[in-house]
């Protein structure tokens, strides 16, 4: 059905997800799949502590946030084969977030990401009033397996969570995009640039330099996007 959101697809089974019992394996899913695919993640390779770091804010967003959130496991083996991750926020909430952005950290893998989302902040910040809207979708991460890439599974996940936006009200999605195969996805799905901010800018406030100056590709920037939901 064109509306459909749980259900099978294919060798698949999509549902809502269930913070108390999906947490864990999503965790690990994500460790394997997601943070080391990253261009930052190449740029200035994640260590284990920062992985850990940014799986347990993940968790506490999944336990402590509205979310709407998806996941996909294979059939016949139940593992997780791709997730959804989107957070609903409020005017407030987004301001926090963006406060948050830019605290001091022990890793250098967070300090390079907070300088280069920084120029994004005050464009995030103003997608309230820019569009009229007192909620905001926060496409935090969209993500399948290695094995299950190619096969239609991201775009089938991205059609339902639309459906499932449409059936709670919400109208806006955002997301920060830092690879170039996700912007392209994102742009075949409607989503439109608002601002960008390039790797090689991003400087250490201390001697000034750049924090990464092999960056020099002209694909190594990260994207504001967002899609107005009809």
């Amino acid at each position: 059905m064109e509306d459909q959101i749980q259900g099978p697809w294919g060798q698949f089974d999509i549902r809502t997800i269930n913070p108390k019992q999906d947490i864990p394996s999503i965790l690990t899913f994500l460790t394997e799949n997601f943070h080391r695919d990253e261009p930052m993640g190449r740029h200035c390779p994640y260590d284990e502590a920062f992985i850990k770091d940014i799986n347990s804010k993940i968790a506490f967003l999944l336990e402590a946030s509205s979310h709407i959130c998806l996941v996909a496991t294979n059939i016949e083996t139940g593992a997780i084969a791709g997730v959804q991750l989107q957070f609903i926020l409020s005017k407030e909430q987004a301001r926090k977030i963006a406060l948050n952005a830019g605290e001091q950290s022990p890793f250098f893998q967070r300090r390079v990401m907070n300088a280069i989302y920084e120029p994004l902040n005050q464009a995030r910040a103003n997608l309230f009033e820019r569009f009229g809207v007192e909620e905001l979708v926060w496409n935090f991460v969209a993500s399948t397996s290695k094995e299950h890439r190619g096969q239609g599974l991201a775009s089938e996940l991205f059609r339902r969570m639309l459906n499932l936006l449409r059936k709670e009200k919400l109208f806006l999605v955002f997301s920060i995009y830092s690879s170039q195969f996700s912007r392209r996805c994102a742009t075949k799905l409607g989503f439109v640039e608002i601002a960008r901010s390039r790797f090689a800018d991003a400087l250490d406030p201390i001697s000034g330099l750049p924090y990464l100056p092999k960056a020099v590709d002209c694909e190594d920037f990260a994207s504001l996007m967002t899609l107005q939901i009809k």
